[in-house]
């Protein structure tokens, strides 16, 4: 079950459908990509790179390994190992975003991310198991005008326009601190 997209928060969902507010961002799209404007893909194929990172505090995460996605296509990136560092307590932010490029592109167009989310593989660093072994963040609908090959929405993990979810870390390990271990980013990518 996914979360229902609402134009005004972002979603924390646990393995057994839960969902938490969060706090998202700017330029959202309606629920149904077609209610919004979202044409057909374009007949010619344009190459669309994207990679994905988290954080709960700076330092951010580093970024994912650089990969392509097809328009009108469901993508998964992952699952990927995370770095031996990302652990969270109860309440504490758990950030996720993405960057892309379309590499020598010179023409317009709008790419628009939807039904975005990343979903974590949890460790509870008692040794104890988890109350809920994975933990999946949602991303804010976006799109992003776009009319040359250079990073969207910005090229630096550090920039806060390349996270698009956040959500607070529930507790699944009994109050004590989780790890999260793996990540895997799905969504869909469209652009006109």
């Amino acid at each position: 079950m996914r979360p229902t997209n609402h134009p005004s928060i972002g979603r924390l969902r646990l393995a057994t459908g839960l969902t938490l507010a969060a706090c998202c961002g700017l330029g959202m799209l309606g629920a149904n990509s077609a209610s919004a404007g979202v044409e057909a893909c374009p007949t010619e194929r344009v190459n669309v790179n994207v990679r994905w990172h988290h954080s709960d505090e700076p330092p951010a995460g580093l970024w994912t390994d650089l990969r392509g996605v097809r328009c009108g296509q469901p993508f998964t990136l992952g699952p990927r190992p995370l770095d031996d560092t990302f652990t969270v307590s109860p309440g504490e932010p758990i950030k996720v975003g993405y960057d892309f490029t379309l590499p020598g592109n010179t023409k317009p167009f709008t790419v628009f991310f939807t039904e975005d989310a990343v979903v974590f593989h949890v460790r509870c660093l008692s040794g104890k198991a988890p109350s809920e072994t994975t933990l999946t963040v949602a991303l804010a609908n976006r799109s992003y005008p776009v009319t040359n090959g250079n990073w969207y929405p910005a090229g630096s993990q550090t920039s806060p326009i390349t996270y698009q979810g956040e959500a607070e870390a529930p507790s699944l390990c009994g109050g004590g601190q989780m790890k999260l271990t793996k990540g895997t980013f799905t969504g869909l990518m469209r652009l006109h």
